[in-house]
């Protein structure tokens, strides 16, 4: 009976709060009332945050009215969505790719359009140029490997490397478009640009003799 007595006796307050968040989302901001101007109820009343300090409903929603089985109204306080932060990016050249022993083809056929770091993801994307890449990439088994490095530190002029190449999903090189999406190691700092490279998986595979 006590259940049924308070739900009861919320239910006006309940309909006012759910009434003030649809006028809030089709009224004008420069139209709204005034920070903390209160909102009749049916007896009680109920504060509504306006002005800066008003909760924008229309945008990132940090929190969402309840209902609960009982009737009761609660605020759900959710976390803001993760930053998503573009970073410059760029196609190892050929003179890095044999200095860390690539002696595949050049990356060069890679165009990236994008690349972007989402809480503890870092992802890139982008075409071939010339819409394709030539058969030889095949022959080596050729996939797309993303890098991100931090800005020069000491002892470390490129940076540091943050992308967990263990477990990213490097997409083999052929034609269309491409995705490489990679975990990151924030831990050591703040990362600052991406690198893309054609990486080999095998030794080249040539056509086999016909004679």
């Amino acid at each position: 009976m006590r259940c049924w007595a308070f739900a009861t006796s919320i239910a006006p307050v309940r309909e006012a709060v759910i009434m003030a968040a649809m006028q809030e989302l089709r009224t004008p901001s420069n139209k709204r009332p005034a920070k903390h101007q209160s909102v009749p109820t049916g007896g009680r009343r109920f504060r509504r945050l306006g002005g800066a300090g008003r909760t924008q409903l229309s945008g990132v929603v940090l929190a969402t009215l309840v209902l609960g089985a009982s009737g009761g109204v609660a605020l759900s306080h959710l976390s803001p969505s993760a930053v998503t932060e573009h970073l410059p990016i760029s196609v190892e050249s050929s003179d890095d790719m044999r200095a860390a022993g690539n002696n595949g083809p050049s990356s060069s056929v890679l165009v990236p359009a994008e690349c972007q770091v989402r809480g503890s993801t870092v992802s890139a994307h982008g075409t071939y140029r010339g819409g394709f890449a030539p058969e030889v990439y095949r022959r080596y088994g050729d996939v797309v490997d993303l890098y991100l490095f931090t800005s020069p530190t000491n002892g470390y002029s490129g940076g540091h490397q943050e992308a967990v190449l263990s477990s990213e999903h490097s997409p083999p090189i052929y034609l269309g478009t491409w995705t490489v999406v990679a975990p990151v190691d924030s831990s050591l700092g703040h990362p600052a640009r991406c690198v893309v490279a054609a990486q080999p998986t095998h030794d080249f595979e040539g056509a086999g003799n016909a004679y």
